[in-house]
């Protein structure tokens, strides 16, 4: 990809967040994530959103210490966060792939606002009846959620319908 999901605008503020690898700054850490991740388009804050819920779905019976879930963190985190310019220096910088253990192992957390004003993240199972878990299943929303495939992929509109969600659910 040619750019990151997240601008690389937030890439340096948050490789400052990153800096403490205790986790008795984690709760401090969640709420910058979320005013930092505010400050993006709203395209790129629903792609990195359904994504975050997406792969959770996938890495949902891992631990959060899971190598395999590193390992998957590692190889996506440069597709989340990158720098304008990629140098030797940024080329081993390694809070990308914990930003992105983070949305994998909470994305409630992260995007918990959204959440709290009646958008509920899509059932991203496959239930279109050809097994194959395609982007077609991720186009109308998923199976289950009552969500609706034109709330999910309305481009700057609001997400989820809010309002028509409500009554749905």
């Amino acid at each position: 990809l040619p750019n990151s999901v997240c601008s690389h605008e937030i890439y340096e503020p948050l490789k400052i967040l990153y800096l403490s690898k205790s986790e008795e700054f984690a709760a401090m850490r969640t709420s910058s994530i979320k005013s930092l991740l505010a400050t993006l388009s709203p395209p790129h804050y629903r792609c990195l959103m359904l994504l975050a819920y997406y792969w959770h779905g996938l890495t949902a019976g891992l631990d959060k210490e899971d190598p395999k879930l590193a390992e998957l963190a590692q190889a996506l985190g440069h597709l989340i966060l990158r720098p304008r310019v990629e140098t030797q220096l940024t080329a081993h910088d390694k809070h990308p792939a914990r930003f992105l253990r983070d949305l994998l192992c909470s994305p409630l957390d992260v995007f918990a606002s959204t959440a709290a004003d009646g958008w509920v993240p899509p059932d991203f199972a496959d239930d279109d009846d050809d097994g194959d878990g395609d982007a077609e299943d991720v186009a109308d929303g998923g199976g289950g959620s009552g969500s609706g495939g034109e709330d999910v992929v309305r481009g700057s509109e609001d997400v989820g319908g809010g309002s028509q969600l409500g009554g749905a659910v």
